[in-house]
């Protein structure tokens, strides 16, 4: 990623930060080193074992043990290689986003975003936790650049490039996949309760649409499931 002396990337910050700095290298890569790294452990370990108590075919079986791990260390170390090599550190600025990569540190302007992607998913290993995939494309002398970012976030804590998102408006092409709360066909009345900060947006009609989108930030909510728990709060309001 270069630098542009046009509306692209530049050297100069545009505007105040808007959020913390986020790590956007890819959440699933920095899981792939730990998947090798335990798998390695794991062979080693029983490698040793049974090199140690076996005799004959268990010494065998304690060599290809060994050689398991050996695979498992280079796999995990080319993956490290690859996270540290490509590692990316974004933040959301009051006019655009602020990135950190090995090329250095440079701003891209609100204005230069021409088009965005937000895939958003629930991961199951840890339904606590939303995995974010954003594309960025940026006008830049010569052509178009590409940003990527994967990140990370609770529910809880708000998406950390919430400013962004929200300000790129409909420049932003949101999907969200395996994020359901409930299956097709579930009552409303087993939905996620509303919070307190909810509650009270969703009694201002002018504010309804508010109401959703925080319902959605706190619990991971669909578009459709959000609506219709706000929808099932205001109606029993008006009982």
């Amino acid at each position: 990623m270069s630098d542009s002396s046009g509306d692209g990337i530049r050297d100069d910050l545009v505007g105040e930060a808007a959020g913390p700095w986020v790590d956007a290298s890819g959440y699933l890569k920095r899981r792939d080193v730990l998947f090798y790294c335990f798998c390695a452990a794991v062979a080693l370990g029983l490698g040793a074992f049974w090199l140690l108590v076996g005799d004959g075919q268990h010494r065998i079986v304690g060599y290809v043990c060994l050689g398991a791990a050996a695979i498992g260390a280079v796999g995990g170390a080319h993956q490290w290689r690859l996270y540290r090599k490509n590692r990316c550190w974004v933040r959301a600025l009051t006019d655009g986003v602020l990135v950190s990569d090995p090329a250095g540190t440079r701003s891209v302007a609100e204005r230069a975003i021409r088009a965005a992607e937000l895939d958003v998913q629930r991961l199951l290993s840890d339904p606590a936790r939303v995995v974010c995939g954003g594309r960025l494309v940026i006008a830049a002398e010569g052509g178009e650049l590409e940003l990527r970012l994967t990140y990370t976030y609770r529910p809880a804590e708000g998406d950390p490039l919430a400013a962004l998102w929200d300000r790129l408006g409909g420049r932003v092409i949101r999907r969200e996949t395996k994020t359901p709360v409930r299956r097709v066909g579930v009552p409303a009345g087993e939905l996620p309760e509303l919070s307190d900060r909810v509650k009270e947006l969703a009694q201002d009609p002018a504010r309804k649409v508010e109401a959703i989108k925080a319902y959605r930030d706190e619990t991971g909510a669909g578009l459709a499931e959000a609506k219709e728990a706000v929808d099932a709060f205001v109606h029993s309001l008006q009982r």
